[in-house]
């Protein structure tokens, strides 16, 4: 008794979801793509009538002849329409949803009659006669109509035109004096809102073999169906391959529009990034004055890196800002901790996001060194050497201890930045904040100093050398300078 009882209550419960998910795919073409992506609708009706009579049998209850009556109809009822709807692999109509409604409440009876110890016959089947009945005739005058409905309808005559049910024809003016136009395409409301179609004619089994999102595209897919459907000497494989095809490229639209979207929405958070560090720069700049000096060549490193120069200092702050805290690993270390390596990080990306390579003038008999804050002044431009100059100047605005190195390579000489990072211990405690901010890449470093010292590459990837044999140091904070 007790998986009788089990049995009919796992009946039921299925068969009443199974039942919801066919009816609102009769109705919404959304819920219909949602259904179809699980089950079949049509398939997910003929289940949710199995497990009705699989109820019907498991569940305790009379069955006598209006019981029998109420669920032979409603299942014939439920039957037919989906074979009218649902076969052409398409959401049905309005009339079809109503008579899938008729059958569904023909079932629901039959599962209130087994429950009732009295009951008069006649009455009972008169009932269940006139519910389906009713469901019927609805559903043939709303399909006589074209299927009307708030919305609008539209009907595709036999010769494959599509003309608005119920709406003012073209040349048609409304109470405002304002001409309304018949075509399809013209009253298809939001893009997420189709509106119900009615075709007649060999298209209508064309359209219900697309899938649901089609109405988005009816105005470019129209005229191919139209075609299609007239042309008698295509075969049937032809013509299946055709909508295949079509759906085929209806998904293809639908994944380029939401790629679309995606990028869209890349470059809305972009632009507010890009915007923000602008009012950033502005602030920065508007705070700097012209010097003498800024007039004049300077010939070294020690002249070029100016951590102490506003502009240079309060871009720096501003950036390492996002990171606050105390740059030093603790009151006693000259060494960056997390903190002062993540403010580092920071004015890297910054700078390098925004550098722009010009080559120095080439009639010149040494390199041309350009200050930090001319370098910011000038929208962030210059070759390597400006660059070490600018990253150097930055890192020390906020407490950094940094070196300036030449290199060659096969590709000629070159210059580049470090950071002072500290001794073994040290240089192991930051290297997990590398390896978040950098996930795959493999720092590089050369040989620790005298001190046993150990820096980091800020060139223009960090921790990585792209021109870097025979080092040789040029600069170094609070020490000897070229």
């Amino acid at each position: 008794m007790h998986t009788r009882n089990t049995t009919a209550a796992t009946a039921l419960g299925a068969g009443t979801v199974l039942a919801a998910a066919t009816l609102a795919s009769s109705w919404s073409s959304g819920a219909y793509s949602v259904v179809n992506a699980v089950l079949n609708p049509a398939t997910a009706g003929v289940l949710s009538v199995a497990a009705a009579w699989l109820f019907f049998v498991a569940a305790r209850g009379y069955r006598r002849y209006p019981f029998l009556v109420s669920a032979t109809g409603g299942s014939a009822v439920v039957f037919v329409t989906l074979g009218i709807g649902f076969a052409a692999r398409g959401p049905m109509l309005l009339q079809q949803t109503v008579a899938l409604a008729a059958g569904y409440a023909g079932l629901v009876a039959a599962g209130v009659f087994m429950r009732m110890p009295v009951l008069p016959g006649r009455t009972a089947v008169r009932a269940v006669a006139a519910v389906l009945l009713s469901g019927l005739v609805a559903a043939a005058v709303l399909g006589a109509v074209g299927g009307e409905d708030p919305g609008g309808a539209y009907t595709v005559d036999g010769s494959g035109s599509a003309v608005e049910s119920g709406a003012p024809g073209e040349g048609d003016v409304d109470e405002t004096g304002d001409a309304e136009h018949g075509a399809a395409g013209e009253h298809s409301g939001a893009r997420d809102t189709p509106p119900r179609l009615t075709y007649e004619g060999g298209i209508g089994e064309l359209v219900r073999r697309l899938d649901p999102r089609y109405y988005r595209y009816r105005e470019a897919l129209d005229p191919v169906l139209e075609e299609l459907a007239g042309d008698g000497s295509i075969t049937a494989d032809e013509r299946e391959q055709r909508i295949y095809e079509l759906n085929s490229r209806i998904r293809q639209l639908e994944e380029e529009l939401a790629r679309f979207d995606r990028v869209r929405e890349e470059r809305a958070r972009y632009a507010q990034e890009v915007e923000r560090m602008r009012v950033t720069l502005r602030e920065v700049e508007s705070r700097a004055t012209i010097d003498i000096s800024d007039l004049q060549r300077v010939g070294s490193y020690r002249e070029a890196v100016r951590p102490a120069v506003p502009l240079v200092r309060d871009l720096a702050a501003g950036l390492a800002g996002e990171h606050p805290g105390s740059y030093y690993a603790d009151g006693r270390s000259p060494y960056p901790g997390e903190t002062g390596l993540l403010q580092v990080l920071s004015i890297h990306r910054y700078v390098m996001g925004r550098w722009r390579y010009v080559n120095d003038p080439l009639y010149i008999r040494s390199n041309y060194h350009s200050p930090a804050d001319r370098t910011i002044g000038a929208g962030f431009v210059g070759d390597c050497d400006d660059f070490a100059v600018l990253i150097a100047s930055m890192v020390e605005a906020v407490g950094g201890t940094v070196r300036i190195l030449h290199g060659t390579c096969e590709g000629g000489a070159h210059a580049w930045a470090e950071v002072l990072l500290g001794n073994a211990q040290a240089r192991s405690r930051l290297e997990p904040v590398l390896q978040r901010a950098f996930p795959g890449r493999r720092v590089q470093f050369l040989q620790a100093d005298t001190r046993g010292n150990y820096w980091l590459s800020l060139d223009w990837e960090v921790g990585r050398y792209s021109c870097g044999d025979n080092p040789v140091l040029q600069y170094v904070s609070g020490g000897s300078r070229t």
